[in-house]
């Protein structure tokens, strides 16, 4: 080890050496257990900041896997957007557990509006937590904030308004036209966008139960 700011790219190196079936000495090995404790957490996080002004590369990649590790929350965060989004690099074809991406990114300390979209998606979609429209909704920055990388800002205001109707149809409440025209609204604008057959099919359940509201019968073009 020859200072400090080494300490990550040897950690990264000697890992990838070990992972390429290279025999190392216990001598080695020790100075890896040693340097592994060496970093304060700010250094690993100016370690973590220097990376990710780097391009793309398995070490980036890594140091975003470390520090997540160590608990910093901009880290859990990006490797939690990275098991929702599938964004690999390092590993061409790689197939992440996105069930994992919910439990990542709810236990940040301080959401950004990335994570918070994030977070939104993994609700709507049910991934490592149940579904729920309405909650995901709710956690949906505003796309001044944070656009729509995902297409699904449309998908999730009309499907919430669809539970929100469902809810209440019991009761027969005054709310249910309106949310199921809130609803159709909104997959009949989701569905212009994407052209996603899932999204046909939910805008199809929403008019067959919406079918005795004079208001909103009429299909989308």
């Amino acid at each position: 080890l020859t200072g400090e700011k080494d300490v990550p790219g040897y950690l990264y190196w000697l890992e990838r050496a070990e992972e390429a079936g290279y025999k190392l000495s216990d001598l080695n090995v020790d100075k890896r257990r040693a340097a592994d404790n060496y970093f304060k957490l700010g250094q690993w996080n100016d370690a973590y900041d220097a990376a990710m002004l780097q391009p793309e590369s398995g070490y980036r990649s890594w140091i975003i896997r470390t520090c997540a590790d160590r608990r910093i929350a901009k880290a859990q965060e990006e490797l939690g957007v990275r098991h929702y989004t599938g964004n690999c690099p390092e590993a061409p074809g790689f197939k992440p557990d996105r069930s994992k991406a919910y439990g990542i990114l709810s236990v940040l300390t301080l959401p950004s509006p990335r994570a918070q979209y994030y977070i939104a998606c993994c609700l709507y979609r049910g991934e490592g937590t149940e579904k729920d429209p309405e909650k995901a909704l709710s956690m949906l920055p505003s796309e001044d904030r944070f656009g729509d990388p995902e297409h699904l800002r449309k998908e999730i205001a009309g499907m919430a308004a669809y539970y929100a109707a469902e809810k209440v149809t019991v009761q027969r409440g005054s709310r249910v036209p309106g949310l199921y025209r809130q609803a159709a609204e909104a997959l009949e604008q989701a569905f212009r966008e994407t052209g996603a057959l899932s999204v046909l099919y939910e805008l199809s359940d929403v008019y067959i139960r919406a079918f005795d509201d004079p208001e909103i019968t009429d299909g989308p073009e």
